[in-house]
């Protein structure tokens, strides 16, 4: 039994857990103010525009049996106005904080005007010299990565098929092995 609750307080303390009960507790705060600009600002605009988009009343009927969809389609409406302006929001962040990266990458670091005053190649009171000098130093170390990338993932290939090689030439001789040995019965 103490094994059981040793277990299930390590499962507790994993930063998975925690970090799912914090995204529950933001994403049902997001829900909430979704709702409410979908309730209070959208809904009403669209009113204003198309009159009342309320199908709640909507209903059919089959051999005397009504069959009430109206609340299934309001449903469906709601949760596509919902989605579609959580996309917009959403896509309004995701642009933000692409240009603030951006902006990040515009900004050389310590370690690069480091570097560019080591080569003293550039005048470092000239800015844009400084960071054209950066944005080469960024491409080189980037073209030097997927090198060495390329070059270990060729090293991969070539051992893979070194032990392929290995276990035909094994498997082969333990054929002929097996071939001798049935002519010698």
């Amino acid at each position: 039994m103490r094994k059981f609750f040793k277990e299930f307080k390590d499962f507790i303390n994993k930063g998975n857990v925690i970090d799912l009960a914090v995204a529950l507790a933001i994403s049902t705060a997001f829900t909430a103010i979704v709702n409410a600009l979908v309730n209070s600002v959208i809904m009403p605009l669209v009113t204003a525009i198309f009159g009342k988009v309320d199908v709640t009343d909507l209903s059919f009927t089959i051999n005397n049996s009504i069959i009430p969809v109206g609340v299934f389609v309001q449903a469906i409406i709601n949760f596509l106005m919902i989605t579609f302006f959580l996309f917009l929001i959403i896509r309004a962040i995701n642009k933000t904080k692409s240009v603030a990266e951006k902006e990040k990458s515009k900004k050389v670091t310590k370690e690069e005007k480091e570097e560019i005053k080591a080569l003293g190649t550039v005048d470092m009171k000239d800015k844009k010299a400084v960071y054209a000098a950066a944005l080469e130093l960024r491409n080189q170390k980037q073209a030097e990565k997927e090198e060495t990338e390329a070059k270990a993932k060729a090293e991969a290939e070539t051992t893979e098929n070194l032990l392929k090689q290995i276990r035909d030439l094994l498997i082969e001789q333990k054929s002929v092995k097996t071939k001798s040995n049935k002519k010698e019965d």
